[in-house]
């Protein structure tokens, strides 16, 4: 859901992303789609607190960010994040400045991490090394 509770966000195993209003009729308000492979379904989606941006997480190892306004093509997109999970989460921080995510790593084979990525330029600002990540959330508490 978006933080105001009017739009609903699916990642599919088909790879298209689709977003509805709230009313839910049959065809979504916003639908992207692309011939993929079993390696690039979206894992996860989330919104930002404004409500504009929605961060994707793919199984191409992909973080990518959208506008919803123009969703023909993500306006961001880092790869190189591998993650052995389909259900690895992307959060943004609460005042929308960052996107975090996480990595996993095969045992035995180094850690996995929390990226951050600073939103508006969609650089890698800071990395922290744990075991893996799966489920991540920012905590609202400053």
């Amino acid at each position: 859901y978006s933080r105001d509770g009017n739009l609903i966000a699916a990642a599919c195993q088909n790879g298209s992303m689709q977003i509805w209003d709230r009313y839910l009729t049959v065809h979504p308000k916003f639908n992207y789609k692309q011939p993929i492979t079993w390696a690039q379904t979206l894992l996860g989606v989330t919104f930002s607190y404004d409500g504009n941006v929605l961060a994707s997480r793919g199984g191409d190892d992909s973080l990518k960010l959208w506008d919803i306004r123009q969703f023909n093509k993500p306006l961001f997109s880092a790869s190189g994040l591998p993650t052995m999970f389909p259900m690895i989460d992307c959060c943004f921080s609460p005042d929308d400045k960052l996107i975090v995510t996480g990595t996993s790593i095969q045992r035995g084979c180094g850690s996995g991490k929390l990226v951050f990525f600073e939103r508006r330029t969609f650089q890698r600002v800071y990395e922290i090394d744990i075991t893996d990540a799966v489920r991540i959330f920012f905590s609202p508490q400053p």
